[in-house]
């Protein structure tokens, strides 16, 4: 045995239409007399293809699942975010509604019930967390003592 002279295990003839032409005749691309392409593509495909379509599912099913992970933990943080904001402003509008007592009592001269509206306007401001309220709640501590100063300057 001088040579091999079996063809190669596959060979593929293929143009745009499917055929090509040369001198000595016409090669069809879809004939498995002229050409492997029909089986090369049973066999890729064929066997293939599943898992291809399995893998392929499996990562479009983990970027989904990523995605919504991240949309959930962003709508939770917006909704806490929300939530801390409500919290706040509760807290605010107490310690302003309780500074405006205090402010009320301490001009209408009952001193006394001023200074523990005050009280506790100083807490709900330092539960507040403002330094706006903190400043408020010193104005109406003000007052208060000038409050008590005119009542006893009178008696």
């Amino acid at each position: 045995a001088h040579g091999n002279t079996s063809p190669p295990p596959f060979a593929v003839c293929a143009s745009e239409d499917g055929t090509r032409v040369y001198p000595w005749g016409v090669a069809c691309a879809e004939d498995p007399t002229h050409s492997d392409l029909s089986t090369l593509r049973a066999m890729l495909f064929a066997g293939s293809m599943l898992s291809a379509k399995r893998a392929t599912l499996g990562l479009y099913e983990q970027a989904y699942a990523r995605r919504r992970a991240a949309d959930e933990r962003s709508q939770q943080e917006r909704e806490a975010r929300a939530l801390s904001r409500q919290v706040f402003a509760a807290k605010t509008i107490a310690a302003v509604i309780t500074l405006g007592v205090a402010v009320g009592l301490a001009a209408s001269a009952a001193p006394a019930a001023a200074a523990t509206v005050v009280a506790h306007a100083q807490s709900a401001a330092s539960a507040a967390g403002t330094a706006a309220l903190r400043a408020a709640s010193t104005g109406a501590t003000a007052l208060a003592q000038a409050a008590r100063k005119r009542i006893a300057a009178k008696s």
